[in-house]
């Protein structure tokens, strides 16, 4: 289950909620025409209670309505993060910080750098993930049920593998080499 978010003011009182939270898993989904031209469609985030799905197309401008993405109090949680940070910017025009991402984790534990978050979370948590929409219209209205059941699929395991992968990065004293990787991105 999942929380539609598609007007500014409901956008507005969720950030007060998120600014509280510890972490957030994060994903986007978006349209790049061109090398230099994305747009996001789709923000989605799971505070370790519920999903919200933050239609970026009907709030196109969300002013400092989002601003528990760039908080350096929570912590955001992404799978391959250089495109999401890329679509985050588009819409916000500003740089998110305090950041980890799963894939970068996985590869400093010994894993493959190249595995999807439908792999990792295969791998970590024996679940397999429905992953027919990844190349769908993200900006058409209204979005499919299909399109938004995977959208929350898409954030739904991130926390608990931040969880698990930090524990494991601190024993194995290389979660300054993750978070280095990160401030270099």
């Amino acid at each position: 289950m999942f929380t539609y978010i598609d007007s500014l003011e409901d956008l507005s009182f969720l950030n007060k909620e998120l600014l509280l939270k510890p972490y957030l898993g994060v994903d986007t989904e978006f349209r790049r025409t061109t090398k230099d031209n994305m747009r996001l469609a789709l923000l989605q985030v799971n505070d370790g209670e519920e999903i919200y799905l933050i239609d970026a197309v009907l709030i196109s401008n969300p002013g400092d309505s989002c601003d528990f993405l760039f908080s350096d109090a929570v912590k955001k949680i992404f799978h391959s993060c250089k495109e999401d940070l890329e679509a985050i910017y588009s819409w916000t025009g500003s740089i998110m910080k305090n950041l980890f991402d799963t894939q970068l984790a996985n590869s400093f534990l010994d894993g493959q750098y190249s595995i999807g978050y439908q792999g990792l979370v295969e791998e970590r948590l024996d679940i397999i993930l429905d992953k027919k929409e990844t190349r769908s219209n993200w900006i058409r209205r209204p979005l499919s049920d299909s399109q938004l059941s995977y959208a929350a699929s898409d954030v739904e395991y991130l926390i608990h593998l931040f969880a698990e992968q930090e524990e494991a990065l601190i024993e194995t004293n290389k979660l300054d080499w993750h978070d280095e990787d990160i401030e270099a991105l």
